[in-house]
């Protein structure tokens, strides 16, 4: 056991490497040199590398940077992201199987922005809470996965950034592929207050145990290539979009190339309830949950919603409801169109047998 550390200007390179006895470290902050900004403290590559004991860690808040394989093989349970750590490398928490929470620092931390690849690789993570990460803006598309595999069985829940005052959303603003095949993912808090812009292709793909997805006002929904951005998630019954949502939800939304018929229908049934929450200045694009085919239209969607159904536009002249948006929905049985729709484009509810 090593307690009580009082960090000075200093990099831990290869410090700790592979000493297999030590169970527990303490870094004290001089609070007043930490006021000063008088020193700095970097943990670099493979500072703690192998220390398969070391169950509790606790650094100081002027921690600036966390290198690559720096806590590989660790036993540690827990971990706090330092107040001023402004980078962590990739693999950083590679194979720590008793690690199960991450968290910033209550202080809050306003220079991290990204969250690299393969951080937390192979690693057993099950709650990340990013909340006070408030200068996060990217989370990189394998930052969860194991190397080796795009699957991660062990992530449920994750926080994003809170919105800061006198902002109104986070500067949280790229998804990317970063949660597809976090395939016991339960829950994503925040996304609703982010500038996430583009969720396309694969985004949440085979994330099987999510059940609701709440968008910001900025979210572009759409498929851009081939793949629809809720493949196999079976459970992810709803969808929301928040108040001002000013994006559009694209053509052929839950359309996947390459499914069997069995397969695309069982994915074009996923979807009952899709929300929009207050004003809508956006578009739903022609054909984005209907389709001529009846086997390639969203055959589970019951009930569209516009909480506000007297919304007048002010940020956009025209909002619409395009060609065949709805077309062959079978299941559809209500839905409230507001004023400030404007367009509604030919067949866009043609054959919904429920309504």
């Amino acid at each position: 056991v090593v307690e009580k550390i009082i960090d000075t200007n200093a990099t831990l390179k290869k410090a700790f490497y592979a000493m297999t006895q030590l169970t527990k470290l303490v870094f004290e902050s001089d609070e007043d040199a930490v006021k000063a900004e008088k020193f700095t403290f970097s943990v670099g590559n493979y500072a703690f590398y192998g220390c398969t004991k070391l169950a509790t860690l606790t650094l100081p808040d002027n921690v600036n940077k966390i290198g690559s394989y720096a806590f590989q093989n660790t036993a540690i349970t827990e971990f706090t992201i330092p107040e001023k750590c402004a980078s962590i490398g990739s693999n950083a928490f590679n194979n720590t199987q008793s690690l199960l929470t991450v968290t910033v620092s209550s202080k809050g931390n306003g220079v991290l922005t990204t969250i690299d690849n393969h951080v937390f690789a192979n690693s057993k993570v099950h709650y990340l809470n990013l909340e006070n990460a408030t200068a996060l803006t990217t989370i990189n598309d394998k930052a969860f996965m194991y190397e080796g595999s795009n699957v991660n069985h062990q992530l449920w829940e994750v926080t994003l950034p809170k919105a800061v005052a006198p902002a109104t959303v986070s500067n949280f603003t790229t998804i990317g592929t970063a949660f597809a095949n976090c395939t016991s993912l339960k829950k994503i808090s925040n996304l609703d207050i982010s500038q996430v812009v583009n969720v396309n292709d694969g985004a949440f793909e085979n994330d099987g145990e999510l059940t609701q997805l709440d968008f910001p006002a900025t979210a572009q929904v759409k498929k851009t290539g081939t793949m629809s951005p809720f493949k196999g998630c079976a459970k992810l019954a709803k969808l929301t979009f928040a108040d001002g949502w000013a994006g559009e939800i694209g053509t052929g939304l839950y359309l996947t190339d390459g499914l069997t018929a069995a397969q695309q229908a069982a994915e074009l049934g996923y979807l009952k309830t899709l929300q929009f929450k207050g004003k809508v200045y956006g578009d739903i694009l022609p054909y984005a949950f209907g389709n001529a085919a009846p086997e390639k239209a969203c055959s589970g969607l019951a009930t569209v919603l516009f909480d506000d159904a007297i919304c007048s536009s002010t940020l956009k002249a025209n909002t619409s409801i395009g060609d065949g948006a709805f077309m062959e929905c079978s299941g559809l049985t209500s839905i409230t169109i507001p004023n400030s729709v404007t367009s509604i484009g030919e067949k866009a509810f043609r054959e919904c047998s429920g309504l």
